[in-house]
């Protein structure tokens, strides 16, 4: 299903390259990438409004990731650091000046 996706979106993307084209021609730029935009976030807001109110303000839904860089997640748990995202999706992170952590939301064992 993914690649019919990806075939589908290359597909609108070169359609619509001409039409782009030759719209820049015709209307001003910045009018008509405001358009354009304008239109896309009305769209993405329809799909995917519900998911965006999950969110917090890091973007990641509540629940315990596993740090990336000591180790990511294994098939019993993190391997390395735990790092737990509350409801707010606020972090508390305590870390050297030479230190960092990675987070992806596929290293996400649980809710908190």
């Amino acid at each position: 299903m993914p690649l019919l996706a990806l075939i589908a979106v290359t597909a609108v993307w070169g359609v619509t390259f001409v039409q782009v084209k030759d719209a820049v021609d015709v209307y001003p730029l910045f009018a008509f990438l405001a358009i354009r935009y304008a239109i896309a976030t009305g769209v993405l807001a329809v799909v995917g409004g519900r998911r965006v109110l999950t969110l917090g303000r890091s973007g990641l839904a509540a629940g315990v990731y596993c740090d990336l860089l000591t180790g990511g997640a294994g098939p019993t748990g993190c391997i390395g650091t735990r790092l737990v995202v509350d409801g707010s999706g606020t972090v508390q992170l305590q870390l050297n000046p030479t230190s960092a952590v990675a987070i992806d939301v596929a290293t996400r064992l649980s809710s908190s």
